[in-house]
């Protein structure tokens, strides 16, 4: 991890946005995914392992983040730290599955990938498919966050709010903060459309997140619903393509909107030509050259 040096401008955010304000702003976009569409059934005639939409979309947001390292960073207290590798933090829905874990009640889990920088699309998809297998079958992508459900589950509500409250108040301390969330990925991905599909005369336009600052600081949230067809413009013609609604949502105190705007606009640029990044196969390394894949 490196500890970044603070600007004028980010020590005045810093102040601005503290606690309890909410630092994080929302950009929403669409994305044209013809030939993202193209380029997964490509890779499926291939005969590899399958490569979902959410492993295509995990893929480019981890080459935005080793491209815009400053997006890969964590606020400790008063201090901002550049991560040294990148992951993904990713909710994984258990409600309606049976409880295949066997635990009553939790409708929901976070599947935690980690080491994904220098990996391929393929390593991003079998280390995403390992991760969530982990949490639906109970055993977790995090060891201590394993013991710490299942600790929640026979506490009281009361029990469980002063346990959280204790590591929230440890965590504010940038020392203790850096040891118990360092190694944790700085970013995630969710899928707050993920119901819209095909809906005659509906939409999805995008959502707005406020992500409290509690627990473990969270840099930016990528999130992305289903296709959808709409009419945009080609060429000067209207035409119908599958599109792709995303939000970048982001801690302000990290960077401005310029730098968001410029991520996002990378990201659409790497599903509009992902050959180009991932390679025809999906075997190319992202990220910096060198860096070795660890996921």
């Amino acid at each position: 991890m490196k500890r970044s040096r603070l600007s004028v401008a980010r020590k005045a955010l810093m102040w601005w946005f503290r606690w309890p304000g909410n630092p994080y702003v929302c950009l929403n976009a669409a994305v044209d995914f013809s030939a993202a569409r193209a380029y997964l059934d490509a890779l499926a005639r291939r005969g590899d392992e399958p490569v979902s939409v959410n492993h295509l979309v995990a893929a480019a947001v981890v080459e935005v983040l080793g491209e815009f390292p400053q997006a890969n960073a964590r606020i400790f207290g008063s201090r901002i730290v550049e991560l040294g590798g990148i992951g993904l933090a990713m909710p994984v829905d258990l409600a309606g599955r049976g409880d295949p874990a066997g635990r009553r009640g939790q409708e929901t889990a976070m599947a935690v990938v980690s080491g994904l920088a220098g990996c391929s699309l393929l390593q991003v998809a079998q280390a995403c498919r390992r991760s969530v297998h982990d949490e639906r079958s109970g055993r977790g992508s995090v060891r201590a966050m394993r013991y710490l459900t299942r600790l929640a589950e026979k506490l009281p509500y009361p029990a469980v709010a002063g346990v959280l409250a204790a590591v929230d108040w440890l965590g504010r301390a940038p020392l203790l903060g850096e040891r118990l969330y360092g190694g944790l990925p700085a970013s995630g991905l969710t899928n707050p459309g993920a119901v819209f599909g095909k809906i005659e005369g509906m939409l999805f336009r995008g959502s707005s997140m406020e992500l409290p600052q509690r627990l473990m600081h969270v840099g930016s949230v990528w999130g992305v619903s289903a296709l959808q067809d709409e009419v945009i413009a080609a060429g000067g013609r209207p035409v119908v393509r599958p599109m792709l609604p995303v939000v970048l949502c982001f801690d302000h105190r990290l960077f401005d909107g310029v730098t968001a705007a410029r991520m996002l606009k990378r990201f659409g640029e790497i599903l509009l030509e992902p050959a180009a990044i991932f390679g025809a196969d999906g075997r190319r390394p992202l990220g910096r050259t060198g860096t070795r894949c660890a996921g």
